[in-house]
């Protein structure tokens, strides 16, 4: 039996939204000031803007995981998580994406539990699904992973 492989996601790009937060935040703070100096109405925006940018920090502590394991892999990721044996899965492939490739998967034929909307698989490719991210490793090269993995699954006796 193979080891599993856990994939943890960068935690940098989190960790940015949450500095670029904060600095609008402060930008918007001292501009609603500099505005509204007796008052404190303008507020709301730069209070909102730190708010946004605590849920980032709160998101770069658990960014996500790939857990790929001999019976199939699971993932998680801020707001969204799923688990799929291999044998639900008839290939996986690499898609060009709004925030570059990812890695996209189809069903199999006889897979019958639940799939993402299927409005949605024009974004992700023509794929019936797709990981959230590549945790930190190339979109090809993961997709070869999983797809080795899911044919040597099928294969095994």
């Amino acid at each position: 039996m193979d080891e599993p492989i856990v994939l943890e996601a960068p935690r940098l790009r989190w960790v940015l939204y949450a500095v670029g937060a904060f600095v609008v935040a402060g930008l918007a703070g001292s501009t609603a000031m500099a505005l509204d100096n007796p008052g404190n109405a303008f507020l709301l925006l730069p209070a909102l803007i730190a708010v946004f940018g605590v849920g980032f920090a709160v998101m770069a502590l658990s960014p996500g995981r790939l857990r790929i394991e001999s019976e199939g892999f699971a993932y998680t990721a801020p707001g969204r998580s799923g688990s799929y044996r291999w044998s639900d899965v008839a290939r996986f492939g690499v898609y060009l994406a709004v925030s570059g490739e990812n890695v996209g998967f189809d069903f199999a034929s006889e897979y019958r539990g639940r799939r993402p909307r299927r409005l949605a698989a024009d974004a992700r490719g023509g794929f019936a699904a797709s990981l959230p991210g590549t945790y930190g490793r190339d979109a090809h090269a993961l997709a070869d992973l999983l797809e080795r993995r899911r044919i040597s699954a099928r294969t095994a006796p």
